[in-house]
């Protein structure tokens, strides 16, 4: 199954966990890439482009430019996570493992998401 297949099966609302299982939040929202953006800023020609339609919450918060156009790219599944260190995180469409039932799996643990 492909990177964008598995994105495809995440619903909001639904539970995240990490490789060790770890309750990492739950889905705030999904955005399927584009892997023809060459960057987040050579793409934003002022309003309604790439910016707009791929890259959501990504530029409200301070993300490091690489790992932003890296999503943008990939697409992205956007967690409000629980803990000590509540916000929103964001895990790349290769780093969704799988979808069972009303959990999605992460390739990766907590501590290696953007946010």
């Amino acid at each position: 199954m492909s990177e964008q297949d598995r994105l495809a099966q995440v619903r909001e609302g639904v539970d995240v966990v990490d490789s060790a299982g770890n309750r990492v939040g739950t889905v705030k929202e999904v955005r399927g890439g584009d892997p023809d953006a060459v960057t987040s800023a050579g793409q934003d020609q002022g309003g309604g482009g790439i910016v707009d339609t791929f890259a959501g919450a990504l530029f409200d918060r301070d993300i490091h430019e690489q790992a932003r156009e890296r999503l943008i790219r990939s697409g992205y599944v956007q967690i409000d996570a629980a803990g000590l260190f509540p916000g929103d995180r964001f895990a790349a469409a290769d780093e969704v493992d799988r979808v069972e039932g009303d959990t999605v799996h992460l390739t990766v643990d907590a501590d290696s998401l953007v946010g």
